[in-house]
């Protein structure tokens, strides 16, 4: 998750993502990011120093909650990295720091031990991108597992339409291209695929 209305950022934590088993997600508002944080499984939090003073309140908060996940700040002015450090983050990269350089620096801190996930039959190996229905190894592309992680990671939860698109295309694009997206998926899962939900007027939900 990036909080970050940078388009370099987004789209290194995209690449990232394209990389292994995540799902790149990027909200621009902090209280956006509240929500992702307390209702999904977040691998990486990363957020733009340019707007540290009020982030790192929160990330203070984050840490006393409990929350143990790498958080990473980007952007970051050379004379600020200790104190951004001592706000409780894992690492401060600075502003020149783009482009391949900053997916790498970003990349170390991705648990290579991706857990696996389950749904009632459903079963995701993340590391391996493999999933598997009733113990039967199926094959999806990687939007459609892309799209059966983020459902399985907020599993009960109404994923908004908005998010589906951002993960499925990766940009906010034409709704019928998402539900081409979902159809394929639960054709796929056979009849595992009557857990995904459309809620009217929403979006979707795993049950």
């Amino acid at each position: 998750l990036s909080v970050t209305a940078c388009r370099r950022i987004r789209t290194a934590t995209r690449e990232l993502a394209r990389r292994g088993p995540w799902a790149a997600q990027s909200v621009s508002s902090l209280s956006v990011a509240r929500r992702f944080v307390s209702q999904s499984t977040v691998a990486l939090l990363v957020l733009d120093a340019r707007s540290a003073r009020r982030e790192a309140l929160w990330l203070g908060t984050l840490r006393s909650d409990g929350f143990r996940r790498p958080i990473v700040w980007v952007r970051a002015n050379r004379r600020e990295l200790s104190t951004l450090l001592r706000a409780g983050a894992d690492d401060a990269i600075p502003n020149g720091v783009r482009g391949d350089a900053l997916t790498e620096r970003l990349a170390r801190f991705l648990d290579e031990r991706a857990p696996v996930l389950s749904v009632g039959p459903i079963e995701l190996e993340c590391r391996a991108r493999r999933v598997r229905v009733h113990g039967r190894s199926i094959a999806l592309t990687p939007r459609e597992h892309a799209l059966l992680l983020l459902l399985v990671t907020r599993a009960g939860q109404v994923v908004a339409m908005e998010d589906v698109g951002r993960v499925v295309l990766l940009e906010q694009g034409d709704c019928r291209n998402v539900y081409f997206h979902v159809h394929n998926l639960k054709q796929k899962l056979g009849a595992a695929g009557s857990l995904i939900e459309s809620v009217w007027g929403e979006g979707y939900r795993l049950i």
